[in-house]
């Protein structure tokens, strides 16, 4: 059986790590031995790393932690994926959760039986969006190259890490780099399992609903960079453009009624 390396990244933020701790309970005892925990803290300056270190006396999970100035969001991230000791990786950030769909036995079957599949970039899982105590389904999506896209919320991405060593997180973009990861896994021939079973949940908003100008400009400039076809580059930006002005609407829809 894989094992699953969770990677958190945080700065500033001990109300939310204490959450996404809290919510690697909901993993059942006879599964810790197919998770590991790896805490990336960007030197915080207000109570997180106090809190950390009382947390390690007795971690839920095994667990890694450092404590590092960092380059941004991306270059947390790629030191994460460095610490990793599971064969797969998903980022379960500071404030993301294991919702109570989370089936431990589920997702670990689910990626023991792909795994092998050749040039698998990773999973691709639904992610649970909440606000105001409801929920909203985002589930997983195919995609190909002439439209570039997601296969998932962030979250939702359970990454082959060998694919992440190889293939690491562009640090000079700000909100991108998971999208540039998916499209690098495109241009070279890997491909993400679809799979029908929850595996986060996460507040309805974010960086990228917050800065959807910045969004669009780091999306189409990562489309442009690829080694896709001409055609495939401008159907791709025309999808980005769309998703991004409905996305920006339902969220203020769902930001009213959820």
């Amino acid at each position: 059986m894989k094992v699953i390396s969770i990677i958190t990244i945080t700065l500033n933020n001990k109300l939310g790590l204490y959450k996404t701790i809290k919510s690697l309970s909901c993993i059942n005892r006879n599964f810790f031995d197919y998770f590991e925990h790896i805490i990336v803290d960007g030197l915080s300056s207000d109570n997180t790393t106090e809190y950390i270190e009382s947390y390690l006396k007795s971690p839920t999970l095994k667990t890694k932690y450092i404590s590092e100035v960092d380059d941004g969001i991306y270059s947390a991230m790629n030191k994460g994926v460095e610490l990793c000791n599971g064969q797969v990786c998903f980022f379960l950030n500071s404030g993301d959760l294991l919702g109570s769909k989370f089936d431990p036995a589920v997702i670990l079957s689910k990626i023991e039986n792909g795994y092998n599949t050749f040039n698998l970039a990773g999973f691709a899982f639904n992610v649970n969006l909440i606000s105001k105590g409801s929920s909203y389904l985002v589930r997983s999506r195919h995609v190909r190259k002439w439209r570039l896209r997601m296969p998932a919320v962030h979250q939702g991405i359970v990454y082959n890490v060998a694919y992440l060593m190889k293939y690491r997180y562009d640090e000079s973009l700000l909100i991108c780099g998971d999208f540039k990861s998916v499209v690098t896994a495109l241009n070279n021939g890997f491909f993400f399992k679809v799979v029908d079973a929850d595996l986060a949940l996460l507040n309805l908003g974010g960086i990228s609903t917050q800065r959807p100008l910045l969004l669009l400009k780091e999306s189409i400039m990562v489309i442009f960079k690829s080694s896709n076809k001409t055609f495939y580059k401008f159907t791709s930006c025309f999808f980005v453009i769309v998703n991004v002005f409905l996305f920006q609407i339902r969220y203020r829809i769902l930001s009213m009624f959820l």
